[in-house]
Formats: C-alpha cells, structure tokens, sequence
C-alpha cells in the first residue's frame, strides 16, 4: 500500500498482488496395476495407486522446479521397477504433465542343492526379457554332467540356455558358463556331483581295466 498527500486530504490506496498457480500431473508408464508409488515436487510429497495419477495442484510459476519419484520399487521381494528419469526439473509455465517410465526387473538366485559349489553372480536383479549369464563353479574335483538339463533346472519362469553353455577348466576346478533367459523371479537349482574318474573312464568308452592310479603327494 501507499499514500498519497494533497490539497484535499490524504488517501491510503492498497495494492494486491496474485501469483499465477497451476496444476502439476505426474503419470507413470510400466507399473503393474496396485503398484504404490509417489513423487516429490519441491519438497511436497504426495502418492497414488497405479494406474491412478499423482496430481499437484495451486504450483507456483516457475522455470525450474525439482520432483524426485520412486524408484526402486520393490514388490513381494522379487520384483522391481526401476526409474531412469526419476528425478530432474520440470518448467512449470502452465498446466504441466510428466511422465515417469519405469521397467521390470527380477530377482534371480543360484542355489546347489547339495552345496558343493558357488555362482557369480549368486543373485540378480534381471530385467524383464533379457538373458543374464552365470558363472557356476562347482568344489574342486566336483563338476555337473551332461546332459546339463539333468543337474541344471529352474523355475518354470527361466529359460536355460543348456546348448550355449561353455566350461573352463582350471586344474581340478571347472567354470560353467550359464546363460539364463528370464520372465519372471525364480532359481536356477545346480546338483555338482563329484569326479569319479573310473566313471569317466567307464561312460568315455576307455577300457575299464589296465589302469594304475598312481596318488603324488
């Protein structure tokens, strides 16, 4: 307000300023239908259900305004969304609307069903569709025959890739090359079994007597 002084008397004359406001809509892309997620915009937080979207309303004009989203998000702790545009600035010069683009992911595990042996990685977050390879190494003087389908199985929502695996031996210990296509969470079950080399010797054809082990210490 101000005042004016005159000849006449003095007058007091008051000025009201208003900020233009807006509303603010955030939608999401790749959640699964009653998947819970929120976003924050400049320090308001405010959530919703998918496919339900998150509106914020009476927003400020401004050119630069922060929002961070959830991500990741975790459900029945196997199954992730992840965000690559979960946070950044928006202008708000207008109604505006933001779209955060989520993908699935899955929990993987490797577990030996008799404990003989490690994976790297042990467990994995995969996504959705790809192939993820696993690095199995049975105990030394342990190995996993053929055919692999026989000691390499899996949930029903992972697809083993038995022809594409390959091995490295290194002395008494042998590295398999696991690729595993994935749709969904589960575990890949591994039965190492031990080398039995008069076995070997028996399945690969060779004659089974004649033979001397000799044990070097």
């Amino acid at each position: 307000s101000f005042t004016l002084t005159g000849s006449i008397g003095t007058m007091t004359v008051d000025i009201q300023y208003t900020t233009q406001t807006y509303t603010v809509t955030f939608n999401e892309k790749g959640l699964s239908s009653g998947v819970t997620w929120w976003v924050d915009l400049g320090g308001v937080n405010e959530s919703a259900t998918a496919p339900n979207v998150i509106v914020f309303t009476g927003v400020p004009m401004q050119y630069a305004i922060s929002y961070t989203a959830d991500s990741p998000i975790t459900v029945n702790g196997n199954t992730q969304y992840q965000s690559n545009n979960a946070q950044g600035l928006i202008s708000v010069t207008g109604n505006t609307t933001q779209t955060i683009s989520y993908t699935t992911y899955y929990l993987v595990n490797v577990q030996y069903t008799n404990g003989l042996g490690t994976s790297n990685p042990g467990s994995a977050w995969v996504k959705a569709g790809t192939t993820e390879t696993f690095e199995l190494t049975p105990e030394e003087d342990y190995y996993i025959p053929t055919p692999y389908s026989s000691y390499i199985t899996a949930s029903s929502s992972l697809s083993v890739g038995y022809s594409s695996i390959s091995t490295t031996t290194t002395g008494n210990t042998i590295e398999y090359s696991v690729p595993v296509t994935v749709n969904g969470p589960g575990t890949v079950y591994v039965n190492a079994q031990w080398f039995d080399f008069e076995d070997y010797i028996t399945a690969s054809g060779y004659p089974s007597s004649g033979w001397e082990f000799v044990v070097y210490q």
